[in-house]
């Protein structure tokens, strides 16, 4: 959805009476790979100039540039791409638009009933209910592992065929990294997403966190609200459990006596265990990601990326 900026963009000299302009905040992705040329194509008057704004790559600084530009009471952006992860926090400051008052119901109930629900729920006011995002795409992390060395170790595809739906503990993953690494000719074992950056804290840290029975706010039924209500639990056994296996991963102490499983219900497309590998995503092979799945699978939404109107 489209609001007006600066100049007025909902009046013009279009043939069907719309012009002016709209500026899309979003990742250096959409600005090369020809984002206006594509929304004209889709349906978006010619009267309407589309102007891409090159945001900081760097999630945290995108969102640092966008709250700066809302606290300056800026009239662009109109159109803003985010992490859906820090969503929720827009739309309690009132920041971005209620599609619900924008949108045809029609519309709204399409993107509610077809699209990725952790996604959808992350673009809900956690009061109301009201949608202020709509998903654009999820990511699915997963760990890619290299069949052959570890056939060399041992392992056959009876042991690939039940890593898919029934992923192995950490200390069953541990171990089967350290043999097929022993066995192998390569560098590293388990390459993992373990820089200092915004992907620590939402992604990699709350997999591990959540595998062990973890979590920031006591259960999932808090992740969405109350805001300012929820019980903070980060600092409990389950969760500092969650804080080791990072360590003993990269250190090798006690590892092996972590035995936690991840729930059953989140699969990514393929029958793997959502998890995320430094060096590789869905559909890609990295040579130095030598692990099986682990069991990782995080209890917090899917993380992607949302369109908003600010």
């Amino acid at each position: 959805m489209f609001r007006g900026n600066s100049n007025g963009t909902t009046t013009g000299t279009g043939g069907d009476g719309i012009g002016g302009k709209v500026t899309v905040f979003s990742g250096p992705q959409y600005v090369d790979a020809g984002m206006p040329e594509a929304l004209h194509e889709a349906g978006v008057p010619d009267s309407i100039t589309i102007e891409m704004v090159r945001p900081p790559q760097q999630s945290g600084s995108k969102q640092q540039q966008l709250r700066t530009a809302i606290n300056a009471k800026s009239t662009d952006p109109d159109l803003v791409l985010t992490d859906n992860g820090w969503t929720i926090p827009f739309i309690a400051r009132g920041d971005l638009v209620n599609l619900e008052k924008e949108m045809s119901d029609e519309f709204i109930s399409q993107v509610k009933d077809e699209g990725v629900q952790s996604m959808i729920e992350t673009g809900m006011h956690p009061k109301t209910g009201d949608l202020y995002s709509i998903p654009a795409f999820p990511d699915f992390p997963t760990i890619q592992y290299r069949k052959d060395l570890f056939r060399a170790a041992g392992y056959t595809d009876s042991d690939f065929e039940t890593w898919q739906s029934n992923p192995p503990s950490w200390s069953e993953f541990t171990e089967a990294v350290s043999k097929a690494h022993e066995n192998a000719d390569a560098k590293y074992g388990h390459v993992w997403q373990g820089d200092n950056y915004v992907g620590l804290a939402c992604c990699t840290f709350n997999e591990f966190l959540t595998s062990m029975g973890g979590a920031f706010f006591g259960s999932q039924e808090n992740l969405f609200g109350p805001i300012g209500e929820r019980p903070v639990t980060i600092g409990s056994e389950k969760s500092t459990d969650g804080i080791e296996v990072a360590v003993d991963l990269i250190h090798g102490e006690g590892s092996r006596r972590r035995t936690s499983r991840p729930s059953p219900r989140r699969r990514s497309p393929g029958g793997s265990n959502p998890t995320r590998s430094q060096s590789s995503r869905a559909g890609t092979r990295s040579p130095s990601a030598t692990g099986p799945t682990p069991s990782a699978a995080p209890r917090a939404s899917s993380r992607g990326r949302t369109w908003n109107s600010a």
